[in-house]
């Protein structure tokens, strides 16, 4: 399937060189990983 059928894989934004670090709460990062997995998760 071409990414105008399927409208892309839904991720999270990301700023330049350092991915989505920013995004992630480093005092609590498996809190991050679960909210950012059930914003783009299966």
């Amino acid at each position: 399937m071409r990414e105008e059928q399927t409208g892309g894989i839904p991720q999270p934004k990301t700023y330049g060189p350092l991915g989505n670090y920013p995004l992630f709460d480093m005092s609590q990062p498996t809190i991050s990983f679960c909210e950012m997995a059930k914003e783009y998760g299966p």
